[in-house]
């Protein structure tokens, strides 16, 4: 409306009250029916209507976004992408009528105009907390936390809450928000919630491979293994309708670090060339194979099973030293790069030698947090993972597992995703029966689906005693049908390039290659290439 022109009132008269509204914004009103007028007066006659076609005052509330943040749907399901985020504090205008889905209230957004038509929710059936308010009620509610001293207990809220708040536990513990074509959707499974990950809208489980040399191929220690066969590797990978290919980065035998960015910038070059993203490990916490910065070497010495970083690296956070100043090169060289789809802190880290101590775990989470925070103040757009065989490694003996495992992700604020590690007992003959670990790692699967991140298995591997192409169809089955895992890798990839059968990058117990050492690579690849179109 022009400034020069007097705003419209509209006076509502009701019970002896009357309302008054001023319209200042570009809105058409339209009479239906017979228009009276008594003096200045304008009345309706029976079935008259009056409508409004544009935003007016009493079509919406304004509200103030009461939690860290909220997504911003497209319809009343969580079932799709969010098309926005909203943070706590953030002004909406949004409709008097609610929507009830799912257990979930919905308001539809009238402003701002750039998300107006689109759906966010209230509330949660069983959450008391609003987490739309008006801005007198979020005022109070702030200014009572202000005079409110904290709790650091994590354990403390988890168990005071009721068995029937999961969806409490996910706004609470939920990890910092991504932008881009990696997002966490909500989800909600046979047996409860869920968050899938989604890359470029599509959120169904995914497979890939390992191959962990993969931008190593070429030097001394895998000169068998060409560079110019990651074409091949990646086309196959491709062919098998697979998604993800995980690579660990760094190696102690190159002399710069701008020889180590090359290779890594030429395997996720010709990784988006075919449509794939990457696990990308930041070191190897073993050091049977040396994928470490070698200022590092010296932590790997100290007599932990095979070579593991010694639990000293973290709590005297030697990590700073030299680790640090590479992810840090590393991380600023590819965040842009299509072809990366993960950033993996490190590849099985774990308390060595245990017993772990409560000292022993806070020095391992000052490690994670530290270091998470730091790639995704570099990096919004690809999810964070740690890349334990599971929570458990770390677990003090007298901690209870699932609390513990359930506290401890519900403190990584830069955490997105839950990775595991599970392979068939190398005797193990049975098809049927769960593998080394992968009943343990439930409790990470737990606290993931708890606190709003994804599940991955990063390595799984089954048996030559066995039928693997059975036992693999059976924990895949498990996995992604009822444990709702967003992908999952087979380990030791390895194929026949220029005719060389092994080039040294496979595995003999549980890898996956045509070479005469690994079973039924031919029943597996039709297992793997048919498996996603279940979903």
């Amino acid at each position: 409306m022009p400034s020069d022109e007097k705003p419209l009132i509209i006076q509502f008269e009701h019970n002896g009250e009357t309302t008054s509204y001023t319209i200042t914004d570009a809105v058409t009103i339209t009479i239906q029916g017979e228009p009276v007028f008594v003096g200045n007066t304008l009345k309706l006659e029976s079935g008259g209507k009056l409508t409004v076609d544009g935003l007016a005052p009493w079509d919406g509330l304004e509200v103030k976004v009461n939690i860290a943040q909220i997504n911003v749907r497209q319809n009343t399901t969580t079932e799709q992408d969010p098309v926005a985020i909203v943070k706590e504090g953030d002004v909406l205008t949004v409709s008097h009528k609610t929507t009830v889905n799912n257990g979930i209230t919905w308001r539809q957004i009238l402003a701002p105009v750039e998300l107006a038509g689109n759906w966010i929710a209230e509330r949660v059936a069983g959450f008391d907390e609003i987490y739309l308010v008006s801005f007198k009620e979020y005022d109070a509610q702030r200014s009572e936390e202000a005079n409110t001293p904290e709790v650091h207990t994590a354990t403390a809220q988890v168990t005071e809450r009721p068995e029937t708040s999961e969806e409490a536990e996910v706004a609470d513990h939920q990890p910092a928000p991504l932008f881009g074509r990696f997002q966490l959707i909500e989800k909600q499974g046979s047996d409860g919630r869920y968050t899938a990950l989604s890359i470029d809208g599509d959120d169904r489980p995914k497979l890939g491979v390992n191959i962990r040399e993969f931008p190593h191929f070429g030097i001394p220690q895998w000169q068998w293994a060409r560079e110019h066969g990651r074409e091949t590797y990646c086309k196959s990978v491709q062919d098998l309708n697979m998604k993800w290919v995980r690579f660990f980065t760094p190696h102690v035998t190159y002399g710069s670090l701008d020889d180590n960015l090359k290779r890594i910038e030429a395997t996720l070059d010709v990784i988006r060339d075919h449509d794939l993203v990457a696990v990308v490990t930041l070191t190897d916490s073993l050091a049977d194979v040396g994928m470490f910065p070698k200022e590092d070497g010296e932590w790997h010495e100290k007599g932990t099973p095979m070579g593991h970083y010694h639990k000293d690296y973290f709590n005297t956070n030697a990590f700073r030293n030299h680790y640090h100043p590479y992810v840090k090169e590393v991380v600023s060289a590819f965040k842009d790069h299509a072809g990366v789809g993960i950033w993996q802190l490190m590849n099985e880290p774990a308390i060595y030698p245990p017993p772990a101590s409560d000292t022993d775990v806070e020095s391992f989470a000052r490690w994670v947090d530290e270091t998470s925070a730091m790639i995704y103040e570099m990096d919004k757009t690809h999810p964070i993972a740690i890349g334990m065989i599971n929570a458990s490694h770390i677990k003090p003996p007298a901690a209870e597992q699932n609390q513990f495992v359930l506290d401890f992700y519900s403190q990584r604020k830069h955490i997105h995703v839950v990775t595991c590690h599970t392979y068939q007992g190398i005797d193990n003959g049975d098809p049927h029966a769960a593998w080394d670990l992968e009943d343990d790692c439930m409790a990470d699967i737990r606290a993931a689906a708890k606190t709003g991140r994804a599940m991955i298995w990063t390595e799984f591997g089954s048996s030559q005693a066995a039928n693997r192409c059975q036992s693999t169809e059976r924990f895949l089955n498990r996995q992604f049908l009822q444990n709702h895992a967003s992908a999952a890798l087979q380990w030791g990839y390895m194929l026949e390039v220029d005719g060389i059968s092994d080039s040294g990058v496979g595995d003999r117990h549980f890898g996956w290659s045509r070479a005469n050492f690994n079973k039924e690579f031919d029943e597996l690849k039709a297992l793997f290439a048919n498996f996603v179109d279940k979903f």
